[in-house]
């Protein structure tokens, strides 16, 4: 048996209410290359970021921070998903 996603969620907006999911049953294999992806924009942009406030040239929105914020989120979620997948595998002996 390969590895799944379970239900796991994205808390967005100010509320905190769950926004989006990850779905149960997602092989692990495409979430794990998904956060790696959303990990790499996180880094781009927060490099690119780094650069515009070093130059001193140029204004910051807070949209953007927002935007990395929520991919970094989304990454979070994949990966608590794969987690608890392990550990309930673990759990069962599988």
């Amino acid at each position: 048996m390969k590895l799944k996603t379970t239900r796991s969620y994205i808390a967005c907006g100010e509320s905190g209410a769950f926004l989006m999911e990850v779905a149960d049953g997602m092989p692990a294999a495409e979430a794990v290359d998904m956060a790696r992806t959303l990990t790499e924009g996180v880094s781009t942009l927060c490099e690119r970021l780094y650069d515009e406030i070093d130059s001193g040239d140029s204004l910051i929105y807070g949209c953007e921070m927002r935007s990395i914020s929520f991919l970094a989120g989304a990454a979070n979620a994949l990966i608590m998903s794969i987690d608890k997948a392990v550990r309930e595998s673990e759990q069962n002996g599988q």
